[in-house]
């Protein structure tokens, strides 16, 4: 047995619509609640993984 065995999982993904909310809420500068939505955790993860994508070097 190895200290490096990986184990494989599956997980089982349900699109929801664009605008629908996933649950969670943030507080905008006036103490507005404002539901938080599939697509804004989209857009999350879009920059989050733009950003870290190493820098290119001109040569």
């Amino acid at each position: 047995m190895s200290l490096q065995q990986t184990t494989e999982r599956t997980l089982a993904v349900t699109p929801v619509q664009e605008h629908h909310t996933v649950g969670g809420a943030i507080i905008d500068g006036n103490g507005r609640e404002i539901p938080i939505t599939e697509q804004m955790v989209r857009e999350a993860c879009q920059t989050l993984d733009v950003s870290l994508q190493p820098a290119t070097r001109p040569n």
